[in-house]
């Protein structure tokens, strides 16, 4: 990616932005907002998935109202593999700009 290869800076762009920079910590799932807990290592890197019950294939699996399937689908939704390369300062960054670009969606 260069400047001017015609890419567009949108909204979307700057959630994956946002999300490839967190730390770890501060990852929420992308389908619930729940918090993320560590799940395995390897890869390059360490892999996390969404803490809810709702979530978890294997958590209540027997009294659980949702469906196995739909907590699988959910737990694979929700992975965000860490690879190092959490920055607050391109956070801070990509806050500034989607402020300035787009104050309607600025969180």
């Amino acid at each position: 990616m260069t400047p001017g290869d015609g890419m567009m800076i949108t909204p979307e762009v700057l959630d994956q932005l946002e999300r490839r920079y967190l730390p770890a910590a501060e990852q929420k799932c992308v389908i619930c907002g729940a918090p993320l807990t560590f799940s395995s290592s390897g890869e390059g890197g360490n892999r996390y998935n969404c803490s809810s019950a709702g979530a978890s294939p294997l958590a209540a699996t027997l009294r659980s109202d949702v469906p196995l399937l739909k907590r699988m689908e959910h737990y694979r939704g929700s992975a965000w593999t860490d690879r190092g390369e959490a920055s607050p300062h391109v956070v801070e960054l990509v806050r500034a700009y989607r402020a300035m670009a787009f104050p309607e969606k600025a969180s």
